[in-house]
């Protein structure tokens, strides 16, 4: 079987298929928040949504990170109130939503970390101002679909692995403006996923490793393709460091 060696020098281009990997995330609704402030005065909600993050390579040391999806819900709504209680600003719970719609480019990371810069979001949901006697601009309703998109950085994502599993914490600041007041939101996420396993050698994914891998491995290399099954040092290339691995595994070394 050492003749998929031979072959692979010779019909393969002489590089590193690096290649991304995505992984969905479920925003962790226990650690995840969001703080509305109007004038000095803060209501927070807890946070539900989903996310999804892509990373190069597809296993650790990650090289490269970009989320990719963001979707998230004030799980507990808004409910402000000030100037003695005069006026307030409310919202239904589970009725505001943030969304990305363009993200930024990938961010190099370093040390587990990485920056985000120049996405944009986008709120969507009903928040009513009730302000009878006009001590803030008056009472009014505002669809928050009505406000142009935002531009936000993301800082200091954090990656975290444990075995399989992918922890990122992320942050984000928002600054509206409601009726002529000043509205920050800064939320705190932290999102949960699992990183992909595979039974390497199995290119054929029928659950076994054996001469029927053979072909369709001799096949990807040749085209200098990738799959994870084939990626038998698990660095997020699929290129001749992998042949040799290969050709142990099918003789049981």
């Amino acid at each position: 079987m050492r003749y998929i060696y031979l072959f692979a020098l010779s019909s393969l281009l002489l590089g590193n298929n690096s290649f991304a990997q995505s992984v969905d995330l479920v925003v962790d609704q226990s650690q995840s928040s969001a703080m509305f402030e109007v004038v000095g005065v803060a209501d927070t909600s807890s946070v539900s949504g989903t996310a999804a993050i892509t990373l190069s390579p597809i296993a650790p040391p990650f090289s490269t990170g970009q989320l990719t999806e963001l979707d998230l819900t004030l799980a507990d709504g808004i409910d402000i109130s000030f100037v003695g209680g005069l006026v307030s600003i409310e919202a239904a719970p589970g009725s505001v939503m943030i969304s990305l719609i363009v993200p930024g480019p990938a961010g190099v990371v370093t040390a587990g970390q990485f920056d985000q810069l120049g996405n944009f979001v986008e709120m969507q949901g009903i928040v009513e101002i009730f302000d009878p006697f006009g001590l803030a601009g008056g009472s009014a309703t505002f669809d928050l679909a009505d406000f142009d998109p935002v531009s936000v950085d993301f800082s200091q994502i954090q990656l975290t692995v444990d075995g399989q599993d992918l922890t990122v914490s992320a942050n984000l600041n928002l600054d509206l403006d409601a009726n002529g007041n000043s509205v920050a939101v800064a939320a705190a996420i932290v999102a949960e996923g699992v990183l992909p396993t595979v039974l390497l050698g199995d290119v054929n994914q029928d659950g076994f490793v054996n001469l029927l891998d053979v072909e369709p491995f001799v096949d990807l290399l040749a085209a200098s393709g990738f799959q994870l099954e084939a990626d038998m040092n698990q660095d997020g290339s699929f290129n001749l460091l992998d042949v040799q691995l290969f050709v142990d595994v099918l003789g049981g070394g």
